[in-house]
């Protein structure tokens, strides 16, 4: 299994404004009770008949808790929950050093210090990497779930098959439907009422991957953001959102924007991008002032691409947050959503 994406790709300018799509309605969700009652009691015998007994009352439905819908802009990062595995190993590891040490992210207070440090940045939700029913960044969606119910924060999935594969519509909405058990909770990004997630693609993708995507949403209603491709504004069948991903930075008009601190790959001697503190603030400026409806930050803590705002020693700072996130948190401040 690789350590990390090469997720460096290529961007695609649209001339003129683009249009979200049309969001349906939102998912149904069942209310849990009971519908018996006790029996009425028997006439005592040889005496004047007892009356019935009242029936026991009926426990009241319990309704699932209500589900949140956030407001465009929406600002948030993606976030890798493979550490820390991915801190060791042949092509594990990174460029740079994480102030916080080579953390587990199977601890509750790693959770929460990571959930404190991107709400610190002005972000509403981490898209966390996803590769199948119980992968290891499925096993800590229950903690990270947990966690972000306790400190007021969302979550959305990046479905990482999509890029290394062609899953049918079967397939799809089979992992669609599996996802529900933790989209269905107020935790899970939602938008206009659907559970919010996005899906990675490789270069080879393209408007089959969109048709692919539509039909196993036709049931499963998931608020779909795909990644971009040439000429995916052309496709007959369109998904409520796109996205770019990139090391640097993009504007889809009508749909996000991006912005990433740099690429430098574990594996290579000299960084694909430079990071830059003054081109970062310049670039988050843009991506705040885009009024894109997805406002993303590439990434929160992928290490091993090098493109992690989280905390580092190389940009280290007095309050614990690191350069990049204190960015963030004087430019999304400045431009209010």
């Amino acid at each position: 299994m690789r350590t990390f994406l090469a997720k460096k790709a290529i961007a695609f300018p649209i001339a003129g404004a683009l249009v979200l799509g049309a969001a349906g309605a939102g998912h149904a969700v069942g209310l849990i009770g009971s519908d018996s009652a006790a029996p009425a009691a028997t006439a005592a015998p040889d005496a004047t008949a007892a009356p019935d007994a009242t029936a026991a009352p009926v426990a009241a439905a319990a309704k699932a808790p209500a589900i949140v819908n956030t407001k465009f802009p929406i600002r948030a990062a993606f976030v890798y929950p493979w550490y820390s595995e991915n801190f060791a190993g042949k092509s594990g590891g990174s460029q740079f050093d994480p102030s916080a040490g080579k953390y587990s992210m199977d601890k509750a207070s790693t959770i929460d210090r990571q959930i404190k440090d991107m709400k610190y940045a002005g972000l509403q939700a981490g898209i966390a990497s996803w590769w199948g029913k119980g992968k290891r960044e499925d096993k800590r969606l229950p903690l990270m779930m947990a966690r972000a119910t306790k400190l007021n924060f969302s979550w959305s999935a990046y479905y990482e098959k999509e890029g290394y594969g062609n899953p049918t519509a079967k397939q799809i909405a089979a992992d669609l439907k599996y996802l529900r058990k933790y989209s269905d909770q107020p935790a899970w990004l939602h938008v206009k009422g659907k559970p919010v997630i996005f899906v990675w693609a490789d270069g080879k993708d393209g408007c089959a991957m969109a048709s692919r995507w539509a039909k196993a949403n036709r049931t499963a209603q998931y608020y779909v953001v795909l990644k971009v491709f040439g000429g995916y504004q052309d496709c007959a069948q369109q998904p409520q959102g796109w996205h770019q991903y990139a090391d640097g930075l993009d504007v889809q008009k009508g749909y996000s924007a991006i912005a990433s601190p740099g690429f430098f790959a574990v594996d290579k001697t000299k960084a694909d991008k430079t990071r830059s503190p003054k081109r970062f603030r310049a670039d988050v400026t843009t991506v705040a002032r885009s009024k894109a409806p997805f406002q993303l930050i590439i990434s929160y803590n992928e290490w091993g691409e090098g493109t992690a705002v989280e905390s580092a020693k190389q940009w280290s700072s007095a309050n614990g947050h690191g350069t990049y996130i204190n960015i963030l948190h004087q430019v999304f401040r400045a431009y209010p959503r």
